[in-house]
């Protein structure tokens, strides 16, 4: 938010959340669940995609991927895109702007992805799996700092 001459104004503001894509695949079942299965090598990637819908009104797209195997044979992959329309205020800079695209918007939506991954994953037969949060703040410090 910010404040001016006593007003506050939003910054941006979310007008809906949906899913936009999703997959899960269980390639061994049900032979896996036949056996003592060992702890999965677990593989995570988080990715950000934003689009400009029109004037300030962008989707912010989180696609969050899991990949779970055991001796290098996959049991389990899911695959989620969740997305959130938002409208960022258009008197804010520009790096204010990119700012809240790709940290503030995220950390609103990641919620979903991590709620769907685990309640997917229970379903499948497999321990729920509980993403730990994501620092956002901190993968887009390192990504201007790279660029």
């Amino acid at each position: 938010m910010t404040e001016t001459a006593g007003q506050t104004t939003l910054n941006y503001r979310a007008q809906g959340f949906y899913l936009k894509d999703f997959s899960f695949e269980s390639p061994k079942a049900p032979r896996i669940f036949a056996q003592n299965m060992p702890k999965p090598k677990m593989e995570l990637s988080v990715d950000v995609g934003v689009q400009n819908i029109e004037n300030n009104n962008f989707e912010v797209a989180l696609r969050t991927n899991a990949q779970a195997s055991v001796d290098g044979e996959v049991i389990f992959l899911v695959e989620v895109v969740f997305a959130g329309m938002f409208a960022v205020n258009p008197e804010l800079s520009k790096d204010a702007i990119e700012r809240i695209l790709l940290v503030d918007c995220p950390r609103d939506i990641f919620p979903f992805s991590r709620r769907i991954i685990a309640d997917t994953t229970r379903e499948g037969g497999f321990a729920p799996l509980i993403l730990d949060p994501v620092d956002f703040e901190m993968v887009y410090q390192s990504r201007k700092k790279a660029a």
